[in-house]
């Protein structure tokens, strides 16, 4: 029995993009053929879905020892009583995704598919219906109002940018901190994607129109095609960054003179775009850097983890005095959704945005907060309709049938 593997394979590093010749097998190397196969097939899955698959699977497995019945390939009946299991104690969500990671390990071992049974669907379908509800609420929305009082936090202590205000080396400075928070918060929020993608950005992604505007390249978002190109595009505004709070001043003012003073420079000659457009770049600089001191003599410096972007989103509620735990870095998408919609923009448009590709256009409803102006339209319509009844009610009408 074999488990996935949770580390990234030489195709997941070079997606997109030829592999390097010194891993390249000959015709007749069969041995290396087989081992580029093996991790080729388990590609089709992203390395954290892999690692998450196989800790569900390792919770069957668990049950499996317990009861001592066959782990694999799993039989109806017992599948059916880890289910009810799960279901007694996690939230009908995670019972679907422990599902399909016992699935994932099936196929990847050639075993069929163990929950096609119709009583297996009909069970997943009962969980669905009347599970437990995850016990976190929905986060709230980063919305105007905390990005106005962010950024003015952070322009009365830092007006503008000097390289002296913002050395990373500096024994217990927090300035480089503030800053990349606020450049994530405002990015991220007019991009609207995951924070994986976003804390992956590289400085090629940043690619200046001539309408002064900026598409944003996504690479290896977690449902991108291969081979096709992602943009979301951010509008210019008027004016300097203490005028339009927007991302593109504060990228311009702040982080690029920041990453230039820290020699942190995209090389055209090594950029991988240059020659596969689509593919993502391991050789420019990330836009959102960590800036440890293990990480100072490396050639080139790790991009900070999504979960800093989590970190980030709950530090500044803090600093506005907001609920840090009503926040993470799912407020920033769910924001670019809700204020798009109290706007009237199309949901297809919106759904592009956020790089859904589902079928249909629900995904984008998921993540919106309705107004609180829409939120009562209902009601009101419901008022006005009433009232003008009783306006009417002492009126004589006459109906004439003859004309």
């Amino acid at each position: 029995m074999n488990l996935f593997d949770e580390s990234e394979s030489v195709w997941d590093v070079r997606r997109g993009r030829p592999l390097p010749s010194d891993v390249m097998p000959e015709m007749n190397d069969l041995e290396g053929l087989d081992e580029l196969a093996g991790s080729l097939r388990q590609a089709k899955w992203r390395p954290a879905s892999r690692a998450l698959y196989n800790g569900y699977f390792r919770a069957w497995a668990s049950f499996a020892i317990v009861n001592k019945c066959e782990m694999m390939p799993a039989s109806k009946s017992w599948l059916m009583r880890w289910l009810v299991w799960m279901a007694l104690h996690y939230a009908a969500a995670t019972v679907g995704t422990a599902a399909a990671g016992v699935v994932a390990i099936h196929v990847l071992n050639g075993y069929p598919h163990p929950m096609k049974e119709l009583e297996l669907v009909h069970m997943l379908e009962g969980i669905k219906a009347v599970g437990i509800c995850g016990k976190r609420a929905p986060k709230f929305i980063v919305d105007a109002n905390f990005i106005v009082g962010m950024v003015q936090l952070f322009l009365d202590e830092f007006p503008y940018y000097r390289d002296k205000w913002f050395n990373p080396f500096v024994a217990r400075s927090r300035s480089v901190m503030w800053m990349r928070g606020v450049a994530l918060v405002l990015v991220g929020l007019e991009l609207g994607v995951r924070p994986s993608s976003l804390a992956r950005l590289t400085a090629c992604c940043w690619q200046s129109r001539v309408d002064g505007s900026v598409a944003v390249q996504i690479d290896l978002a977690k449902n991108g095609k291969n081979g096709e190109l992602f943009h979301v595009i951010l509008v210019r505004k008027s004016g300097r960054f203490a005028d339009n709070y927007t991302a593109i001043s504060f990228m311009e003012e702040f982080i690029f003179p920041f990453m230039k003073a820290q020699g942190e420079v995209t090389d055209g000659h090594d950029c991988v775009k240059k020659q596969y457009r689509t593919a993502h770049c391991d050789k420019c600089p990330h836009l959102f850097t960590c800036w440890s001191s293990s990480t100072k003599n490396l050639p080139r410096r790790p991009a900070v983890r999504a979960s800093e972007v989590s970190d980030m989103v709950k530090k500044w509620a803090g600093r506005l005095d907001r609920d840090p735990k009503n926040y993470s870095a799912v407020s920033l998408r769910r924001g670019s959704q809700s204020i798009a919609a109290a706007m009237n923009i199309d949901r297809k448009i919106r759904k592009k945005h956020g790089g859904w590709r589902s079928k249909g256009n629900r995904m984008p409803d998921v993540y919106t907060e309705v107004s609180k102006k829409k939120q009562k339209k209902v009601g009101k319509a419901i008022h006005n309709t009433v009232m003008r009844s009783k306006r009417n009610r002492h009126k004589k009408v006459k109906f004439d049938f003859d004309h």
